[in-house]
């Protein structure tokens, strides 16, 4: 007995555009390659999804939708990093996904998507950041984000894991320990040092820079003020 083909729904079609784009690309995500992996005509898609844009806008709140929010009662430095942290790991898990993001091809459309956002600017406008600079810090936190995504996926060319066995199987460089004493010494290093701890390191290091950015921006605002005003302290993060 044929075995019964699942109901087309948007869900569905979502999915299946996904799992496209993971294995092969931006450039080979069509309407028409979607309908063929559900086999339907491509007709038929246009009863769930407007378009393409409409399916790119879907694939990228798919994804995003996933990204667990932290809890709101937490500091603002521990809710950033669970938010870049979700946002990192999904991307990472979906590396196709950072073209359609960065060329933004495909925009987020869900709310819980959009409150993610928002939520990351709250926490830096409760950093004590001036306004500008919370600007700059969301636009490079996501940034960071796509950067290392591209960086742990060899450029996209495979997946995290796979870029890994890469690295392992390539083994370590015999660098001249006469001419380049570090290289050398740090060589073994590389081998038992995980690229996913990167970036961990790097998101320290942002909300450390944070941190102080933001305790000059108050000072800056109260001397702004006049002689009287004291600045208040940057809050815990």
């Amino acid at each position: 007995m044929p075995k019964s083909r699942k109901p087309l729904t948007r869900a569905v079609i979502l999915e299946a555009a996904l799992k496209l784009l993971n294995e092969e690309g931006m450039a080979a995500l069509s309407m028409r390659r979607v309908a063929a992996a559900v086999k339907v005509e491509a007709m038929s898609l246009y009863n769930h999804v407007a378009d393409k844009q409409d399916l790119l806008n879907g694939v990228v709140d798919l994804v995003l939708s996933r990204i667990t929010p932290p809890d709101p009662a937490r500091p603002w430095a521990e809710r950033l990093e669970g938010l870049a942290t979700g946002v990192y790991e999904a991307l990472v898990a979906h590396p196709g996904l950072v073209v359609v993001l960065a060329s933004e091809q495909g925009t987020p459309n869900d709310p819980n998507v959009l409150q993610g956002m928002d939520s990351i600017l709250g926490a830096l406008e409760e950093s004590g950041l001036s306004p500008q600079n919370q600007v700059n810090a969301y636009r490079s936190i996501l940034a960071m984000c796509l950067g290392f995504v591209v960086s742990h996926t060899l450029g996209l060319t495979m997946t995290h894991a796979q870029a890994q066995l890469e690295w392992e199987a390539r083994g370590s460089r015999e660098w001249d320990p006469a001419t380049l004493p570090h290289l050398a010494r740090r060589a073994p290093d590389f081998l038992t040092t995980p690229a996913g701890d990167d970036f961990g390191f790097m998101l320290k290091a942002y909300l450390d820079a944070v941190r102080a950015t933001a305790v000059q921006d108050q000072l800056a605002k109260a001397a702004a003020r006049g002689p009287r005003q004291r600045p208040r302290s940057a809050p815990r993060g």
